[in-house]
């Protein structure tokens, strides 16, 4: 017989109590003598010389069988389906976005009107800056990108979110193996249109510029149209045909930006107002920069129009833009469906105070009535 000794609760029943027995007279015995032991292997040892010496074999139990799986007793969770259109989302997918000259739409009268302001201040030399307002991703940046390169004229933006001190705007001092020195800031150098061919001088976004540093750019924005530099000494004159225009993004859904004054504001004497595109343009837009299928984006742009009324009723703080529906539309491109890319894009825009009477309850409302079916 194999000596590998049994394991004692393989033992039939009367043969442990056997071994019990046993194992209780050797600890007696141990014990009287005074002899220290350890009970673990003084069992293991009888329980080897036992089964050795008469032949036990460990008893056979039934094999047990598999036991029947619980039933749930909360809410059946189904297992969530992925979509056809879900398993396209792979690299080979996203490599096939072709993302060539998009296509941009220009209301006629406001692309003459461009035109008309530019020839009034190159041929006319009129002093006048041009403040272009609209919703945020209504695309008022671009369109002026656009209309630079339309005119071929350069085109330098200073993003006034980062114009955070008077150096950014008119230059530092710097220190080198000659001495001190002043370098004057770019922006002035657009401006002056010497180191730099004059061109289009676009201050984005200038609700974010600080009312305290309104002052510095007023003399450029008046008849004047020359700032004084103590550190050089001398004005800097801004060239006639440097042209000055600004985007602004105006109403309380902006945070971190400022309400001009009226006598900053007007300094700006010519405004043109931007919205989005018509449904029919947009979804132009759309399908020429991202190549994603028509159909789904006439969904996407029917999404956001409503969104958008919603937004001019007062119902919504912002709506869906132009900007927006492009990030989303790549993903639509490369094999997500609507209502996914607009989780992904979308939705977090919008706040989720409040539950079911949020926000973003009611923009996901709309997104899963139109797009879901």
């Amino acid at each position: 017989m194999d000596s590998e000794m049994i394991p004692f609760a393989a033992l039939a029943p009367d043969h442990q109590a056997e071994l019990d027995k046993m194992i209780k007279e050797a600890t007696d015995v141990l014990t009287r003598g005074g002899v220290s032991y350890d009970p673990e292997k003084v069992r293991e040892m009888m329980t080897k010389r036992l089964t050795e010496a008469k032949g036990w074999t460990p008893e056979v139990e039934p094999e047990a069988k598999p036991a029947e799986p619980k039933k749930p007793t909360g809410p059946v969770v189904k297992p969530v389906s992925v979509n056809d259109e879900e398993k396209k989302l792979t690299t080979a997918a996203v490599e096939k976005i072709e993302t060539g000259e998009a296509y941009w739409y220009e209301k006629p009268e406001d692309a003459r009107f461009l035109d008309h302001f530019i020839d009034l201040r190159r041929k006319a030399n009129v002093v006048g800056n041009l403040l272009l307002t609209g919703p945020s991703g209504s695309g008022k940046t671009e369109g002026l990108k656009r209309l630079a390169e339309r005119k071929g004229l350069p085109f330098y933006k200073m993003d006034c979110a980062t114009i955070t001190t008077e150096e950014k705007w008119v230059g530092r001092r710097e220190i080198d193996s000659t001495g001190t020195k002043f370098v004057m800031s770019e922006h002035l150098r657009w401006l002056e249109g010497v180191e730099y061919e004059p061109g289009i001088v676009c201050y984005d976004e200038i609700t974010r510029v600080h009312p305290s540093k309104h002052n510095i750019l007023i003399p450029v924005l008046d008849g004047s149209q020359a700032i004084f530099v103590p550190d050089m000494g001398k004005y800097v004159i801004v060239h006639p045909d440097t042209i000055v225009m600004a985007t602004a993004n105006i109403g309380s859904a902006f945070g971190g930006t400022f309400q001009m004054d009226r006598a900053f504001r007007e300094r700006f004497n010519f405004t043109m107002e931007r919205g989005f595109p018509p449904p029919a343009e947009e979804l132009k837009v759309l399908t020429t920069k991202t190549n994603a299928n028509e159909e789904k984006v006439k969904l996407m742009v029917d999404i956001a129009e409503q969104t958008r009324r919603k937004w001019k009723a007062g119902d919504l703080e912002s709506p869906i833009s132009t900007r927006t529906l492009i990030a989303a539309a790549y993903l639509v491109a490369s094999g997500m469906s609507v209502v996914n890319a607009f989780g992904y894009t979308v939705l977090p825009l919008y706040k989720d105070d409040g539950g079911a009477q949020s926000e973003r309850a009611m923009v996901k409302l709309i997104i899963t009535g139109k797009a879901a079916a």
